[in-house]
């Protein structure tokens, strides 16, 4: 009886074993490899896995910021400044994440895996990031000098490349008094705040903003004996269209930590197109717009560097407010940029 009852024991022990199935992201693993799991903490274990083996892994849409005529920028160039100093890596295994356990699981022999957990603890710390407020301000410009500021010189060989007609980069001494003057101007009915987005990104990661102005157009023909004749019925299958003025910037901030400084690559541009109301056919209520982008406003764009002091704000002016879509005035279109160290909490 007690050998009946060991053997089958060992059967149960034996199928248990075969039936037994690897994690459905797992490989075959050879004598010599060992699946041994990293434990991550305070970066995103998808973004270190791109960090250790970017050939195999999928790249973070934080890397896929769709940029208009931007040539500068690559996120290569981040990855290049965020792992350096790293250990070296010659990652040669199987790598898989589990976002729930912020956890990545190594199938390497020994010294790969012992090389690759170096270099995610060294990689594994709170990364700096900076914060970046837009103002888009309607303001004359005799009200716009009443501001106290002052030239503000690119940085160092900086790669600028300014638009034919004249564009100012300014600051201010006093960061308190910008914002009261500029306070006091919208109060007094002199200045109008069009927009006021913000966005936070990795130092060395590229961030961008787009702020968009539509104004709906009929199109039709008219001639001498006959009215117009609309091209566009405007029923619910035939929506009107648009022209959309999209004012987009792009920064990359570079943070200076021996200086509190912040030295930022700056890249705004303007482009309009034609967009027009869709539906998704089959799916009366999904929504949105397509739109062909016909020519850039600001050509060629503004591209610079400068450096800036942490919460220090800048104000590029000398944007005709007609390329954003309003009537032709004498006001103008300012951009007041503030930027500000976004650092862990001790």
């Amino acid at each position: 009886m007690k050998r009946f009852c060991v053997a089958v024991f060992c059967s149960i022990v034996f199928v248990t074993l075969i039936c037994v199935k690897p994690h459905p992201g797992f490989a075959q693993q050879s004598p010599q490899q060992e699946w041994r799991s990293l434990r991550v903490y305070h970066v995103r274990p998808d973004m270190m896995a791109y960090f250790i083996d970017p050939e195999h892994q999928k790249e973070p849409i934080e890397f896929k910021i769709p940029s208009l005529n931007d040539p500068h920028y690559s996120s290569q160039d981040f990855i290049q400044a965020i792992t350096s100093g790293a250990p070296p890596l010659n990652f040669a295994g199987v790598l898989t994440v589990d976002t729930h356990q912020n956890t990545l699981w190594v199938l390497s022999d020994l010294p790969t895996f012992d090389q690759t957990k170096r270099f995610v603890e060294f990689m594994d710390h709170p990364l700096p990031q900076c914060e970046l407020e837009l103002q888009i301000v309607k303001v004359r410009q005799e009200d716009l000098t009443s501001l106290e500021t002052k030239p503000l010189q690119p940085a160092p060989n900086s790669p600028s490349q300014h638009a034919p007609y004249q564009l100012s980069i300014l600051t201010a001494e006093s960061q308190l008094a910008l914002q009261s003057r500029l306070h006091q101007l919208i109060s007094e009915g002199k200045a109008n705040i069009l927009n006021s987005p913000r966005i936070t990104t990795i130092n060395h990661l590229r961030g961008s903003i787009a702020s968009s102005r539509t104004t709906p157009v009929f199109i039709g023909i008219k001639n001498e004996k006959t009215p117009s004749v609309p091209l566009a019925a405007g029923s619910i299958d035939d929506q009107p269209i648009d022209i959309t003025s999209q004012l987009r910037t792009t920064f990359t901030p570079h943070i200076n930590d021996s200086t509190d400084t912040i030295s930022l690559d700056l890249h705004v541009s303007v482009n309009e197109g034609l967009s027009k109301l869709m539906t998704e056919p089959g799916k009366a209520f999904s929504l949105f717009h397509n739109t062909v982008w016909l020519r850039d406003r600001l050509n060629p764009p503004l591209v610079t560097t400068l450096n800036v002091k942490n919460n220090q704000t800048v104000i590029i002016s000398g944007l005709d407010s007609t390329m954003l879509g309003f009537d032709k005035n004498q006001d103008q279109v300012a951009l007041f940029l503030t930027v500000r160290i976004m650092r862990p909490a001790e």
